[in-house]
């Protein structure tokens, strides 16, 4: 993951909507096929809106990056917050990244 938005940290209020964007390169020497490989919530807190699993946009060759962007909800209850993502072909994990946030 080379650039996210909201940063960790950020700190939110509660029940607010963002999206989170998520900047991911492939630094492996294989192409990550649209058709095969997902972007997928593992574990955590589950702040999205939507599904826990997302198709890529399209093929991602080795050292290209790929804008992932997820809609989600603050809590509605303060506190520090973590969600677990990562970037699956099949049941292996090719790439772990999170979002942290503090809800005031």
């Amino acid at each position: 993951m080379t650039y996210q938005d909201p940063r960790d940290e950020s700190v939110l209020s509660p029940g607010m909507t963002f999206t989170t964007r998520w900047t991911i390169k492939n630094t492996s020497s294989d192409t990550w096929r649209g058709d095969s490989v997902d972007i997928r919530f593992s574990g955590g807190e589950r702040l999205q809106t939507g599904p826990d699993a997302y198709d890529l946009p399209q093929d991602i060759k080795p050292q290209d990056s790929v804008d992932v962007f997820i809609s989600m909800q603050a809590p509605s209850t303060k506190g520090d917050y973590v969600s677990n993502w990562g970037v699956y072909e099949g049941s292996t994990n090719l790439c772990r990244f999170y979002l942290k946030i503090t809800v005031r």
